[in-house]
């Protein structure tokens, strides 16, 4: 039994396929901690969790999408996302490790970046 989940940055409308969440096992007997599949890796076929793939899939999503509005949703919410025919597009665990590079942030910029558009010009 489960739900499938995304990780989906809300500005950029991308996300992140993180399968289903369980809270029970196949036998409805209730799991001892909440828990879900992980991504997938297709060169493998399979999904992971708490290993490197998984770790770095999931740091390089939130590395490229800093400062910016990340849920964790239900599949579904990424239609109601979608604005002005703009739609959630999905991408796929090696994608985003192969795509990762060196980036240089600046919190100070950071922060009056995120100011600017939470607050407006001050």
């Amino acid at each position: 039994m489960g739900i499938g989940y995304e990780l989906v940055c809300v500005d950029c409308k991308r996300s992140i396929e993180m399968g289903k969440v369980y809270w029970r096992d196949e036998s409805g007997t209730p799991l001892e901690s909440t828990t879900f599949d992980g991504v997938f890796d297709r060169a493998n076929m399979r999904w992971r969790k708490r290993d490197e793939f998984f770790g770095r899939a999931i740091e390089a999503f939130l590395i490229q999408h800093r400062n910016h509005e990340i849920r964790f949703v239900p599949e579904g919410v990424d239609e109601l996302i979608a604005t002005g025919g703009e739609i959630v597009e999905p991408i796929e665990p090696d994608e985003i490790i192969a795509a990762q590079k060196t980036v240089f942030p600046d919190p100070a910029q950071d922060l009056k970046d995120w100011e600017r558009k939470h607050y407006g010009s001050r």
